[in-house]
C-alpha cells in the first residue's frame, strides 16, 4: 500500500481484493415456487436452516428460507423445529442464483 503524506493511501495490486458473492443463512422465498419433492424428512438442521428429505433411496438436502410457510397435521403456522423426523412431507422449492434448493413451503404429504 502506497501512502502519500499519511493522508491518501492507494492498495497496489497485490492488495487488492476480490469480492467474492456468498450466500448467507436468511435466505428469502421471492415466489419462485417452481419445482416440488414428496419424500420422508430425514434430518433438520435448524441452526444450518436445512432440511434433508429421502424419496426412495435418495436424500436431497434443501436450505430453508426465512420466510418459508410450515405446516404440520397440528399446527398451519409451525416452525422449522416443530417438524419431526420420519414424517411424509410435500416440499416445494426453487433453485437460486447459487444452484441451492430453496424450500418455499413445507407441509404434510397428502
Amino acid at each position: 500500500m502506497t501512502c502519500i503524506a499519511g493522508l491518501l493511501c492507494v492498495a497496489g495490486p497485490a492488495e487488492a481484493k476480490k469480492k467474492v458473492k456468498t450466500e448467507g443463512l436468511d435466505i428469502e422465498c421471492t415466489g419462485k415456487k417452481g419445482k416440488k419433492i414428496t419424500g420422508t424428512l430425514f434430518s433438520i438442521s435448524p441452526t444450518a436452516r436445512t432440511i434433508t428429505v429421502q424419496e426412495g433411496t435418495a436424500k436431497r438436502t434443501l436450505r430453508v428460507a426465512s420466510n418459508c410457510e410450515i405446516s404440520t397435521p397440528e399446527k398451519t403456522d409451525a416452525e422449522l423445529i416443530d417438524l419431526k423426523l420420519g414424517k411424509k412431507v410435500r416440499v416445494r422449492y426453487f433453485v437460486n442464483k447459487f444452484k441451492t434448493e430453496v424450500a418455499c413451503s413445507i407441509a404434510p404429504a397428502k
